[in-house]
């Protein structure tokens, strides 16, 4: 036979004056606060990516019409050189429309740069799906 003795005191003391319930209380308000700035940042956050990712579409949009434009202006130019003798006027005009495409396709290019270096800095979002728990016990469907 074993026999097993505890001897001993143990006392809890848990102070529950006014002034430790109100530290407690505050303790807990700035929780709540502390979960709503992190809720509205986030709702920030989604916002300015869903911004992001509409910008990044118009970009791309534009680039593709500033390609159409420039193989639109390189047909006209090859049609006019291919007519032969024009007037001096379609000359300029011509030269004209190229130089203006050629600065269209080079700021269409810095502003698709600088979205790229925007999306490469924001971190892209973690999608978290719940796996899908099935009973094996369950009658098929």
């Amino acid at each position: 036979m074993i026999n097993i003795s505890v001897q001993g005191d143990f006392h809890l003391h848990l102070d529950t004056t006014p002034a430790t319930l109100e530290r407690l209380e505050n303790i807990m308000d700035a929780q709540d606060q502390v979960a709503a700035d992190i809720a509205a940042v986030t709702a920030q956050l989604t916002a300015t990516t869903e911004q992001l990712a509409a910008t990044t579409t118009q970009i791309d949009k534009i680039g593709t019409e500033t390609a159409g434009l420039i193989a639109a202006v390189a047909a006209l130019k090859a049609q006019l050189e291919a007519a032969g003798a024009v007037s001096s006027g379609i000359t300029s005009a011509m030269s004209a429309l190229t130089a203006q495409a050629q600065v269209l396709q080079a700021q269409t290019q810095v502003l698709q740069a600088r979205t790229q270096v925007v999306d490469d800095e924001v971190a892209d979002p973690v999608v978290v799906v719940d796996p899908v728990v099935t009973d094996p016990n369950a009658p098929a469907a």
